[in-house]
């Protein structure tokens, strides 16, 4: 009535294939892809990961705002400067250097991001400061990345009483 075929191992080996691959070889094809795969992932997200902190680096924010105002003592002839700066970006700066019309005056002031420093500083006799004239004011100096800032501010000078 029913006629039971016995496979040998040849044909057992055919029935029990996948796409005409035997199972042993097709998992082992399915194992390499997966492992394929997770290589390329890992690649991927590690260049990702590189490329995104180069970006982060070069993205640094320099911005210095300054405010300052120059008074002369009438009787002396002497005059000063009283200034604010305020660095506004996101990372360290250091100014070095505040010119008066030309006249450098070293200075080493180091802000971080969102600080402000306010100072006093005595100006030149030789610099000739007359009340009601304006001066051209500019902070310098560089940011920790090594990139250079400037802010040019005009001042008018004023008696002191």
């Amino acid at each position: 009535m029913f006629a039971v075929k016995t496979l040998n191992s040849d044909e057992w080996r055919i029935k029990t294939s996948m796409a005409g691959l035997p199972i042993g070889r097709a998992l082992g094809a399915i194992g390499g892809a997966l492992i394929i795969i997770t290589i390329t992932l890992i690649f991927g997200s590690s260049l990702f990961n590189y490329v995104s902190g180069l970006f982060v680096s070069a993205s640094a924010n320099v911005v210095v705002s300054a405010q300052a105002q120059i008074f002369i003592n009438p009787s002396s002839g002497q005059g000063y400067m009283t200034f604010t700066i305020k660095n506004n970006g996101n990372v360290e700066i250091n100014l070095t250097t505040i010119q008066i019309n030309g006249q450098k005056i070293n200075e080493n002031i180091s802000l971080s991001p969102g600080d402000s420093y306010q100072g006093i500083i005595p100006l030149p006799q030789n610099l000739g400061v007359q009340p009601g004239a304006y001066y051209t004011v500019i902070f310098s100096g560089k940011a920790i990345t090594g990139k250079p800032f400037a802010t040019t501010i005009n001042v008018l000078a004023s008696t002191s009483s």
